[in-house]
């Protein structure tokens, strides 16, 4: 199973070991780095959860003595917050099919808790924002602009389903975008009654896959 997450971890690693080698100036964030590729993809791969990362048999020590230090945790935040400002866009302006946005909602759920609520909050706040506005339009008979109805409906897709896996404090908004959603347009309806297909075991796999593969080739090489 090909994955968002990895692919968006995969591109900026490449980008990564190709200025590297080339010996180019990089920035990450408010930082100019220079670590080796290893130590660049053991950060990236800090948005996941802990439990996933001591998996990492071959890295394991490296990983407790990486996160004693300073510039590397450092370098963790900002790739958080590259991550999750990306994983926030994706949401918000891309549609996608039931079976992609169950997809990723499971994703979601292998982020280490912080990167999930940088995702998180934001997103929440959009969609607070967008039931006030149907909630208005509702009471002063108002049209809601096309872009609004889109980005409600990705929203609700999103958290309907994250909401389904694991239950949240958000469930209180997403009951009052449903109540929202209903009364503008009962063509709403469906979307709150939907429910994910269970696929944690194959993202396992997948993101077992891929760090065996990835760490696996760089560890190989030191």
């Amino acid at each position: 199973m090909e994955l968002y997450t990895l692919n968006w971890l995969e591109n900026i690693f490449k980008a990564y070991e190709r200025d590297y080698e080339a010996e180019e100036v990089i920035i990450v964030g408010d930082k100019q780095i220079n670590f080796k590729p290893l130590i660049f993809a053991i950060a990236l791969l800090h948005i996941f959860q802990r439990p996933l990362l001591y998996k990492l048999e071959p890295i394991e020590e490296l990983l407790d003595s990486l996160r004693e230090r300073f510039d590397f945790m450092h370098l963790v935040d900002l790739l958080r917050k590259e991550f999750s400002f990306w994983f926030r866009e994706m949401v918000l302006h891309r549609d996608f099919s039931n079976a992609k946005y169950d997809q990723l909602s499971h994703e979601f759920h292998l982020l280490e808790e912080i990167v999930q609520k940088q995702v998180q909050i934001p997103l929440l706040d959009e969609l607070k924002k967008l039931c006030m506005t149907f909630e208005e339009a509702v009471e002063e008979k108002k049209e809601v602009s096309e872009g609004d109805r889109k980005r409600f409906v990705r929203l609700v897709n999103f958290f309907v389903r994250t909401e389904a896996i694991k239950p949240s404090k958000s469930s209180e908004l997403i009951e009052r975008a449903e109540k929202a959603g209903k009364t503008l347009d009962p063509s709403f309806a469906p979307l709150f009654s939907q429910k994910p297909e269970d696929l944690r075991e194959k993202m396992l796999e997948s993101f077992s896959r891929f760090v065996n593969e990835r760490v696996g080739s760089l560890t190989e090489s030191m």
